[in-house]
């Protein structure tokens, strides 16, 4: 009776094994068993007499037939076998096919040494050999597998030699990676009080929420920990047999010294350089997929990701069941190739794909080929997620390039594993960008562009890992074998080199060599770079399609029936791409950069909150729920009206703030009367403000330090700090309300820059610049503000968010440290400029007055913020979003228009006082500025704005008549005709 099929969302399907063969004890089954030792044992008859060219093809073509029927019943029986590793008749099988098998593994060494004495192949293959003109003509045919064929001959032992390690193997390398197998897939942890498997624990890394992750990750370790003895045995046996067997193969230098590259770069088809261009290109692209981890972390407001936030899910995506996964793919690759779509249809109708998780069953994917049917079968764990829609696509890729090549004889139709990979990534390409083009909230763009990137970080930056890994297993275990403590060394070792700030070095995943299998085959190290290279080489090939739609999958189908019978860098310039350099990586890791900063536009979109932060990094959206009462300690050094009123925000959350000041009269009134008269009267100041002139016993053994002394005297303070031992040892985080540049010998320079040459080491890239539209006597008074915490460290910014936010104090994080702290200077300048024609709008001389309004101030705030972006970016901003939002024109403007600034009020005094008439020029203004009885810091940025102008050959017409007027070189006339010639 036919069961009625199952339509619910988790109904997964199991594959359909019965067409390659209805059982073990099936006629078929035992039918091709016989086939394959008569046909092996045929083959080693042939040897036995006289081999010559005449001999060669019949030779190849029995090999052919035999090896084709091995790789059936071997995918056969592995199939039945990882589908249910509990199953003991299929691993009784596998054994007696590997019996099988070994006398075709003898037979193939001795044809290679045949091949190897016939010594005139060159003259054969340019056809002047003395032999039959047709036999020549068939024999160029098999080129590429007669030359690398010559090839193995040089690089094995002995015929009896190989059958016996062959042999070996079975109850040796082969049975350890079996061993790996069995017990990594029933391995479990404990999670809440239930027992999961590894597989499942995996599985959870993808989940929402933070600490169900921490604990799989948790439970994961210590699954691990619990097998750990037996499959550091195994993965020492593994790795002690390939270097004992491929040193014997002459795998070595001119020293004797084992190299397992020269085999995987052969067995690759690549050649040693291209596999270095490959690695540096992987290299190359860490500091992107850093700066990719520090968005993410951003995004997740965590200071900085964990191992087990990799697979953390930014935005919202949607669930899929199988079968729209399976109709998205089909639509999908039919748009790229209609036969490619109509090939993915049959596999999901003739059931193809064993999908279900279950207990048993190995995880992760593969797809196997079944070269006598012609089909492939598919193992996965489909869980509803993007990424199983993902995972599906690149077996299929795989399957496709089976079925391209299928016709061809087996000689013509092994390829290496990095064109495999191409193929596969090359098909989840096609998925991942219909899926992005459909979409259209920015969540679910969110969701699949973070999702690529998280994927092309694992084929990237963890595969490097795991060659670093690899390359320092086969050193160490060349001498001796390694305890799974050492394994575990090596391993963080590797992902500290690789993930570096990207990831909380106190929270990686040190049993990486137990979860991926790929470390446990003896005759294929290395295996790890093909993704890598899969992966760069398909992002170029999509790249090439996007400019020829309508021919390239012809192209893409040529290619594909290459990569069996030529080399990767021949492969790939069938299609136009050179691989041995720089060029052609260097495109696919610019494409990577799009996607990084999609996907930070898109985070800053996702999570800004009304106002729209700087763009040098990520706006966090603030959640009242998450607010945390804090208890750190913190120091505000400088106790003017900025500080003062930073230090209120801060204690209003209820943390204890002490302020440093030089005057003793400002730290008396505030311990005593709670109130700053002098520079910010009339704010009530918490109790839990403290100040002191002892700048030590202010700084000293602070978990936060926040500098506010005016740029005339910051340099002066931060010298001063330097012998406190918690500056010293860089365990207090440093942040900067500053506004200003600071001199050097070789001119102007950054304030963080300049602080980061005096501070220890420890404070390198690590610096917080906060700032943003802000007034101070606004802050004291809790008006509603947003400002910009920068930092090259998202660890760092996210702090001191943390630290100043609150529910009328808005903070975000940027990763655009050199445009916000250059805004934030600049705009002094204009401001000063601003208020002077504030005045003259407003002045008794009505002659004046009539030719400036309000539409005169936007033309200067207009062309004002056109110099400072154009000096940020000559400084080496690279975000110009950055002047577009809070920290720039919002800053220019609340510093131009608000009755609290500073710079304007200086520059209405310059019109309205003639206030510059008292000083002989800029200098003598500067080391009198305390004079006017407040401290306008454009004055000393105009210096300084014009020197970097001068230095970038910029046009700052208003910056530079400033400097002019106020260093009396020019009169205001000449000033205002000088900005008004500027704008036309």
């Amino acid at each position: 009776m036919n069961q009625p099929k199952d339509t619910s969302h988790d109904a997964l399907p199991s594959w359909n094994l019965e067409t390659i063969y209805p059982s073990f004890d099936s006629p078929e089954y035992k039918r091709d068993i016989a086939f394959l030792k008569k046909r092996s044992a045929a083959l080693l008859a042939i040897f036995k007499g006289a081999f010559d060219a005449a001999s060669v093809i019949d030779t190849i073509r029995a090999w052919e037939e035999a090896a084709d029927t091995a790789e059936h019943l071997t995918s056969y029986t592995h199939a039945v076998y990882t589908a249910d590793t509990r199953n003991s008749r299929a691993l009784a099988e596998i054994n007696a096919v590997e019996a099988a098998c070994l006398p075709l593994g003898k037979a193939a060494a001795i044809m290679c040494n045949k091949l190897a004495t016939i010594k005139n192949w060159d003259r054969i293959f340019k056809g002047d050999a003395d032999l039959d003109t047709r036999l020549m003509q068939r024999l160029k045919e098999y080129r590429f597998f007669i030359t690398e064929s010559l090839i193995t001959a040089h690089s094995q032992m002995a015929p009896d030699m190989e059958h016996l390690a062959n042999d070996l193997a079975r109850s040796g390398a082969d049975a350890w990676e079996r061993l790996r197998d069995a017990i990594s897939s029933t391995a479990r942890g404990t999670v809440d009080g239930e027992r999961k498997t590894v597989n499942q624990l995996r599985g959870m890394a993808a989940d929402a929420e933070r600490p169900v992750r921490e604990k799989a990750y948790t439970a994961e370790l210590e699954a691990w920990r619990g097998v750990e003895i037996p499959l550091a045995a195994a993965l020492n046996g593994v790795k002690g047999t390939a270097i004992t067997l491929d040193t014997r193969r002459g795998w070595r230098d001119a020293a004797g010294a084992y190299q397992p590259l020269r085999k995987s770069a052969f067995q690759s088809r690549m050649s040693e350089k291209t596999l270095s261009s490959l690695i540096a290109a992987l290299e190359h692209s860490l500091p992107l997929f850093r700066r990719y981890l520090s968005i993410k972390a951003a995004a997740l407001e965590i200071p900085v990701c964990a191992f087990y936030d990799l697979f953390a899910p930014v935005g919202k995506g949607r669930r899929w069941t199988f079968d729209e996964a399976s109709e998205f793919i089909v639509n999908r690759f039919s748009a790229f190739d209609p036969a490619m779509g109509a090939f993915a249809r049959s596999a999901f109708d003739e059931r193809w794909i064993d999908a279900g998780i279950r207990d048993g069953k190995i995880g992760g994917a593969y797809c196997t080929d079944f070269p006598l049917a012609g089909v492939s079968r598919i193992l996965c764990n489909f869980d509803g997620s993007f990424d199983s829609v993902n995972t599906v696509a690149h077996e299929l890729g795989h399957a496709w390039h089976h079925e391209i090549i299928k016709t061809l004889p087996r000689s013509r139709a092994v390829y290496p594993m990095t064109l495999a990979e191409t193929a596969s990534v090359f098909a989840e390409t096609i998925v991942f960008e219909g899926a992005y083009a459909e979409a259209t909230a920015n969540e679910e763009k969110l969701f699949l562009i973070e999702g690529n990137l998280k994927d092309c970080c694992q084929v990237i930056v963890d595969i490097l890992s795991r060659f670093y890994f690899e390359t320092a297993l086969f050193e160490r275990r060349a001498t001796a074998e390694l305890s799974p403590a050492e394994l575990c060394e090596l391993m963080r070792d590797a992902q500290k080199k690789t993930y570096g700030s990207g990831l909380d070095e106190n929270l990686l995943h040190p049993y990486m060599w137990a979860v991926k299998s790929h470390y446990y085959d003896a005759e294929l190290g290395f295996y790890n770079y093909p993704y890598a290279f899969g992966q760069l080489f398909s992002l170029g090939l999509y790249a090439a399609y996007a400019d020829d739609t309508q021919g390239f999958a012809e192209k893409y189908k040529t290619m594909l029936t290459l990569t069996g019978c030529a080399y990767v860098e021949e492969v790939a310039r069938s299609i136009g791409c050179e691989l041995e350099g720089q060029s052609f990586w260097q495109k696919s890791l610019d494409i990577l950069e799009k996607r990084v900063d999609e996907f930070e536009r898109l985070v800053k979109n996702a999570q800004a909150v009304n106002l729209q932060p700087a763009n040098g990094g990520v706006a966090l959206v603030e959640h009242p729920n998450q607010e945390e009462r804090m208890n750190e300690r913190v120091a505000v050094l400088g106790a003017g009206a900025w500080g003062t009123a930073v230090a209120k925000a801060i204690a209003g959350k209820g943390i204890d703030v002490v302020m440093w000041g030089l005057e003793s009269e400002v730290a008396d009134d505030i311990n005593e009367r709670h109130i700053n008269s002098r520079f910010l009267p009339d704010v009530e100041l918490p109790a839990n403000i403290r100040a002191t002139t002892d700048l030590t016993a202010a700084a000293g053994a602070r978990e936060f330090l926040i500098l506010a002394s005016p740029s005339l005297y910051l340099l002066d303070t931060v010298k001063m700090i330097l012998p406190i031992p918690s500056i010293r040892d860089g365990e207090t985080a440093i942040a900067v309300i500053t506004k200003g540049f600071l001199p050097s010998p070789k001119g102007p320079r950054l304030i963080l820059e300049t602080l980061e040459d005096y501070l220890p080491g420890f404070y390198q890239h690590s610096l917080v610049y906060i700032a943003g539209p802000s007034h101070a006597e606004e802050v004291g008074r809790g008006k509603i503000t947003g400002l910009i915490a920068a930092s090259e460290s998202a660890k760092n910014s996210i702090r001191f968010r943390n630290l100043l936010k609150s529910e009328r104090l808005l903070v975000f994080s940027s990763f655009d440290v050199t445009g916000v702290q250059v805004a934030a200077a600049a705009k002094n300048v204009i401001a000063i400029a601003f208020g002077m024609l504030d005045a003259l709008k407003t002045g008794a001389d009505n002659a004046v007055s009539d030719l400036f309004g309000d539409g005169t101030e936007s033309l200067l705030l207009a062309a004002g913020l056109n110099e400072i972006q154009s000096l940020g970016h000559a400084m080496g901003s690279t975000y110009p979003e950055t002047f577009t939002s809070i920290s720039g024109v919002g800053d220019l403007d609340v510093t131009c228009r608000s009755m609290w600034g500073r710079n304007r009020r200086f520059g209405r005094e310059i019109i309205e006082k003639r206030i510059l008439e008292q000083f002989n020029d800029l200098d003598d203004l500067v080391r009198r500025i305390t004079e006017i009885g407040y401290l306008p810091e454009g004055v000393a940025a105009a210096k300084y704005v014009k020197a970097l102008a001068e230095k970038y050959k910029l046009k700052m017409p208003i910056s530079i008549g400033l400097y002019q007027l106020l260093n009396r070189e020019i009169e205001l006339e000449k000033f205002l005709q000088n900005f008004l010639n500027s704008l036309v």
